[in-house]
């Protein structure tokens, strides 16, 4: 007769295991890139659709981003040009120029932000910031006031 082999119980050993997790997920929390993600609202531009053509003519206001320069155009030509200033964009004379144009167009919610290739998302987001609130400084005053200037920002491609 054959003589059986009695099975010993084998523990597992897991010791080294729980040592390379004790040092492995501190290591990932501490490397882990933590982002803060801000959600920009806005608009695609619309086509001209077949309806009918409005009595008034409506106002058209696009705010081209070029690589050394911002636009301010009314759809059909470029009305004023504001140049960066060591090597930025000024944000505030654009403010400036569009609280002008929202002071003749009251009722004028949306605005058109065009793009060349290759410009820097943080400028991007910059002149959207811009173009929807500006702060004026009011004599006397710490923090400045805000001012809604054009809330419905749509993008696009310059031309």
């Amino acid at each position: 007769m054959a003589k059986r082999r009695k099975h010993e119980q084998v523990e597992l050993e897991v010791t080294t295991f729980l040592n390379l997790m004790v040092v492995l997920i501190p290591f990932l929390l501490l490397t882990a890139v933590f982002t803060k993600i801000t959600i920009q609202e806005l608009d695609l531009p619309t086509q001209a659709g077949g309806a009918a053509a409005p009595l008034k003519p409506p106002v058209v206001i696009e705010v081209i981003v070029r690589k050394n320069v911002l636009q301010i155009s009314d759809g059909k030509k470029v009305q004023e040009s504001i140049p960066k200033v060591n090597q930025k964009y000024d944000y505030k004379k654009l403010s400036e120029k569009l609280m002008l144009l929202k002071d003749e167009n009251k009722d004028k919610e949306d605005v058109a932000v065009l793009m060349e290739p290759d410009i820097e998302y943080e400028s991007v987001i910059g002149v959207m910031d811009a173009v929807k609130v500006a702060e004026v400084y009011k004599p006397g005053q710490e923090k400045p006031d805000r001012v809604t200037l054009f809330p419905q920002v749509s993008i696009g491609d310059a031309p």
